[in-house]
């Protein structure tokens, strides 16, 4: 008895001084400085970068983030940051993923602003870090990897599949694949976005940012690409960005359906040697990019000025550019089968579905009463 009594004691001082504004510890290794960074291991050691905004943080490894669904009664996982209008309360510090990878991140809050692994970011860096069939939903500012990045925050090296659904209604949403706003000199370079956005008819829809705003600071979007579609009957969406507003798109390209390449270009942006697929895609507009034919976009000598030495590959004939420096190549395989994996299924009609693989027309179904023979069949 004393001793379940002691810890209910020490678990009552531990809520007592999270309430009142103590750094909770971070539970794995490291200090937080650029020389000795956190390094985060699991993905509750991922959620704890909310206990300090300004630190420096690593993956240490592959982070399985499925259990995150079961996570804060179904709303999952925390966006590290959030825009009060008080930088202390946005990311500031630095995540490198060191090329590993965030698989199955969850977040559903379709009433909330802000949502992504990072909700808001100010003046910080992520590099190198990887989401992996990502699931989100919310209002504003929501994407994958972070909902806001400004005030001349970097984004490098990054990439992102899965799937963003936007709350219905008409109003901007500045949402998108990877990114939902960028702006006041924030930079993304070398990053992509295989992710899906259900947009419906809202406004500034992007497939690997929803907005990039350079008005009064360069603000700046190089050498990346998207590979999703964002579906949805809104003004002011794009397959890359939804509203290039006063920015610089370089050495960009996308490859979704129905959209193209920019969706508005508010405040003459500055858009060159970008493209879009115009047989999957839209076949014109007028807010920025190159249309050009499946077999054009799967050809090194349609990219004018890429370097395919050092920043870019292609197979020629075979497949769409991608990027030496991202260290993960998209997916060729189907994701999130619905029913899922080992389901079993009773009754004579059922619907099947799926997130289809990056630069893929195809996808071969077997069916059968033997897991065994269907899981060998190919």
């Amino acid at each position: 008895m004393k001793t379940a009594s002691l810890k209910r004691t020490a678990l009552a001082a531990l809520i007592i001084f999270g309430l009142c504004g103590y750094a909770v510890a971070f539970s794995g290794a490291g200090s937080g400085t650029e020389a000795d960074p956190y390094v985060i291991t699991t993905v509750l050691q991922l959620q704890e970068m909310g206990n300090d905004l300004a630190a420096y943080y690593v993956l240490g490894n592959d982070i399985d983030a499925s259990d995150t669904v079961n996570w804060n009664g179904g709303e999952g996982f925390v966006p590290i940051g959030t825009y009060t209008e008080d930088p202390n309360d946005e990311f500031r510090g630095i995540l490198d993923g060191r090329g590993h990878s965030i698989q199955n991140l969850f977040l559903n809050r379709i009433d909330s602003f802000w949502q992504g692994l990072f909700g808001s970011v100010w003046g910080g860096t992520i590099t190198n870090v990887h989401l992996i069939n990502a699931v989100v939903s919310g209002d504003m500012r929501v994407a994958t990897l972070a909902g806001l990045v400004h005030m001349d925050s970097t984004v490098t090296y990054c990439s992102s599949t899965g799937t963003v659904t936007l709350k219905a209604g008409t109003l901007d949403s500045k949402s998108g694949g990877l990114l939902g706003a960028a702006n006041s000199g924030s930079q993304i370079n070398e990053c992509f976005s295989g992710v899906n956005v259900n947009a419906g008819d809202r406004k500034q829809v992007g497939g690997l940012v929803g907005t990039l705003v350079g008005r009064t600071y360069y603000t700046l979007l190089r050498n990346s690409y998207s590979t999703g579609t964002v579906t949805g009957g809104g003004g002011k969406q794009g397959n890359l960005v939804g509203d290039a507003d006063g920015s610089y798109v370089d050495r960009c390209y996308s490859c979704g359906y129905e959209k193209a390449l920019i969706g508005f270009n508010w405040e003459n942006p500055v858009i060159t040697n970008s493209y879009w697929d115009m047989d999957k895609g839209a076949s014109s507009s007028s807010y920025g990019g190159t249309p050009k034919t499946t077999s054009e976009m799967m050809q090194q000598l349609t990219f004018v000025d890429w370097d395919f030495v050092n920043i870019w590959d292609i197979e020629e004939g075979v497949s769409y550019p991608f990027l030496r420096g991202v260290g993960i190549e998209p997916s060729q395989y189907a994701t999130n089968p619905d029913p899922a994996d080992g389901a079993v299924i009773e009754g004579p009609d059922v619907l099947l579905s799926w997130t289809p693989g990056i630069e893929v027309t195809q996808h071969d179904v077997y069916m059968g009463t033997s897991w065994e023979d269907v899981n060998n069949a190919v």
